[in-house]
């Protein structure tokens, strides 16, 4: 049948019977759906089906619970997504005549989707799909494989497809090496990638920005980037301009290609892109932050003041130190007292999201980068319309593509032919989830884990959160507990031939075993700890009035 939710994708299967009794399975097709109709058969019965999801097969690699049920339906939700989307390539969605492998999607899930399982081997082979799409440029098409019009016997090679979609979506070229190369210590997947890498990093560099000035006239910049493209935090609640978001996934780009670039021993191209870097990042703060107030604005100085606008230069640590106090508490009121209408003419509550494709992945993180813990976990928690939760409240069982999917007020608001209910792109969350409700997250300057940090973070309603994470070098475990928002114990399992560095978020007097050396009070994420040094092993920390007792298990 079709439907507007599914587009010209119908979920049909002719079969014409000779009688004889068939196994049918189809070979070309797939189909995403939730619920199953059968008519003109009488007398059947739900016991009588069996249901198998279909994908690509991938290893788990890790756990997660919480003592929040909502909360654990959206881990359920996550996984779902993953499961359901990665099918031979990273699709957006498994139902409608949109399962390609969409590169927005892929990038800013990318990191998450590698704390819910092994996706090192299945992304590394989409990456062959996407250099083959890109060309000269090393920009990618919006999705790849990409289709295009081609003569076998005019051209002599088949045309590449890449094209400035936005560079939410082209930046994968850089981003996925690099996550997949931090989170495994592999360096195939940035041998394999490297030489387009270096391609897409010059070629953003090399297109100036152009803005007009006071007077109208054009102008450009060559420290920032104009290829920019079209679409940015696609589907937020609030627009915010592109070219200032843009030039964060630029500057970004320059800094992960950097490090690339040194672990390929190409030091001077590594050089030269943390050169440009530090101008970009100059030049960013220049025509981006009011420097009276701490609020962001567009080339043409009008002031945008989103929680998309502070959120993604937060967490990629483009602000620069003069201006950062003024951004964050900009950046916090934006949450905590949001207010106004959305486009559809919703009201927008505090603790609520505004943001879309670009930002959403970067809002909790950039909270926690700066000890905004409290608004993290009033965010995170919030069940309102729009929030991770509020379509758990619904009886999402997977992630949704749209904040206004469906809503109470609006129902499905008219959007059913752009309207995804198993989307996976928002279950981005996971990654803050894993990296800092449990604090397990990879050491930048030493990437594989061999060495890892260790930063758990208590917060909101939560009175445990425990989980895991397999690493190449085996099973990192954490978990605590909690009461009125303070830590009561902590448990952690570091693996055999590996070391972490803990930062534990109390302030009294530590008894140590074996295997715990400590190293004194420290500010890490901007919030007083104690740090911590861990060799292999499984220890427990039992927390009373601050002061800490650590036992090895």
């Amino acid at each position: 049948f079709y439907n507007d939710n599914l587009r010209s994708a119908k979920s049909e299967y002719i079969y014409i019977s000779d009688g004889t009794e068939m196994d049918l399975v189809p070979h070309f097709t797939f189909y995403g759906y939730r619920y199953v109709k059968i008519e003109g058969i009488p007398d059947l019965k739900k016991e009588d089906f069996t249901g198998l999801s279909y994908y690509s097969n991938i290893t788990a690699t890790g756990w997660m619970k919480t003592g929040s049920d909502l909360v654990n339906q959206l881990i359920s939700n996550v996984r779902w997504g993953l499961k359901c989307n990665f099918v031979d390539v990273p699709t957006d969605c498994p139902q409608r005549d949109e399962r390609m492998g969409w590169t927005g999607d892929a990038q800013i899930y990318a990191l998450s989707g590698s704390y819910v399982a092994d996706t090192y081997n299945f992304m590394r082979q989409w990456m062959d799909t996407v250099r083959a799409d890109c060309g000269e440029t090393g920009m990618s098409s919006q999705y790849c494989p990409a289709f295009v019009t081609y003569d076998l016997e005019a051209d002599d090679k088949i045309p590449h497809n890449g094209q400035s979609f936005g560079i939410t979506w082209n930046c994968l070229v850089v981003t996925i090496p690099y996550n997949l190369y931090m989170q495994t210590g592999k360096l195939d997947i940035v041998k394999d990638n490297i030489d387009n890498i270096y391609a897409y990093v010059d070629h953003l560099a090399s297109t100036p920005m152009t803005y007009k000035d006071e007077n109208g006239d054009k102008q450009e910049d060559a420290r920032l980037t104009g290829e920019t493209g079209t679409l940015c935090d696609h589907l937020s609640r609030i627009p915010t301009d592109g070219v200032m978001l843009g030039n964060v996934l630029y500057i970004n780009c320059l800094d992960q290609a950097a490090v690339l670039a040194d672990a390929m021993g190409d030091t001077e191209k590594a050089q030269s892109y943390r050169e440009a870097a530090a101008t970009a990042r100059e030049a960013w703060n220049e025509f981006f932050i009011d420097p009276d107030t701490g609020k962001t604005k567009n080339t043409k100085g009008e002031i945008q003041d989103t929680q998309a606008s502070y959120a993604t230069p937060l967490r990629f640590h483009v602000v620069s130190d003069e201006n950062l106090e003024k951004v964050l508490e900009n950046y916090n009121a934006s949450i905590a007292e949001a207010s106004g209408e959305d486009s559809d003419g919703m009201p927008i509550v505090p603790y609520t999201l505004t943001t879309g494709f670009n930002a959403t992945g970067n809002l909790l993180n950039a909270l926690s980068d700066y000890g905004l813990n409290d608004t993290a976990y009033k965010l995170f928690e919030s069940t309102d319309y729009a929030s991770w939760l509020y379509p758990v409240t619904q009886g999402a069982t997977s992630i949704w593509e749209r904040w206004n999917g469906y809503t109470n007020e609006l129902g499905f608001n008219g959007n059913n032919s752009m309207n995804s209910f198993n989307h996976y792109s928002l279950g981005a969350v996971y990654e803050w989830m894993v990296a800092y409700q449990l604090g397990i997250k990879a050491d930048e300057s030493q990437p594989g884990y061999q060495h890892f940090i260790l930063q758990p973070t208590v917060g909101g309603d939560f009175t445990e959160a425990k989980g895991s994470y397999d690493s190449v070098y085996g099973t990192i475990k954490s978990g605590w507990t909690a009461a009125d928002g303070v830590m009561t114990s902590y448990d952690v399992t570091v693996p055999a031939n590996t070391s972490a560095t803990l930062y534990l978020p109390v302030s009294g007097d530590i008894t140590a075993c074996d295997g715990v050396t400590i190293m004194g009070a420290a500010q890490h994420n901007s919030i007083e700890t104690q740090q911590m040094e861990l060799v292999a092993g499984t220890y427990h920390f039992e927390v009373t009035d601050g002061n800490v007792t650590v036992t090895a298990a």
